[in-house]
């Protein structure tokens, strides 16, 4: 038995081949969507898209997951983050070479990281190489 909306025009779902009307989003036989979502950029694709249309990224594959930072960071923040990591080790070297008795070397990296520290206004960080600087004397 074929129903009005079995016969009317419309588009055919890739998915079981049954034919849907044309404002159908959704198969009438499978539920499938007939769009894609372009996993890299989530812009809507038609359901016979073999690329999408905004980014080019091929649809059915999965978006390159180790896309460099550079990417999407912007150089501001990155720079921010990269200081505050070096500030860190600074920190870290001043407190081991403090443990290992060598106190020049300990000044030197705590010194450091005091100054980055201040120049960041990080200032949970700041009152820890202030106090590691302190112990050293």
């Amino acid at each position: 038995m074929t129903t009005s909306q079995d016969a009317a025009p419309g588009k055919e779902c890739p998915r079981c081949r049954r034919s849907n009307p044309a404002h159908a989003k959704f198969c009438l036989g499978c539920g499938g969507s007939f769009s894609l979502i372009c996993v890299r950029c989530s812009t809507e694709l038609p359901a016979d898209a073999s690329f999408c249309l905004e980014c080019g990224q091929p649809i059915g594959e999965p978006a390159n997951r180790h896309v460099s930072p550079e990417t999407y960071t912007p150089k501001h923040l990155a720079e921010k983050i990269l200081t505050s990591l070096l500030a860190r080790c600074h920190h870290g070297l001043g407190k081991l070479y403090r443990g290992t008795g060598k106190p020049g070397e300990a000044r030197e990296h705590l010194t450091t990281a005091t100054r980055m520290y201040h120049e960041m206004d990080m200032r949970f960080w700041l009152e820890q190489s202030e106090a590691e600087l302190h112990n050293l004397a």
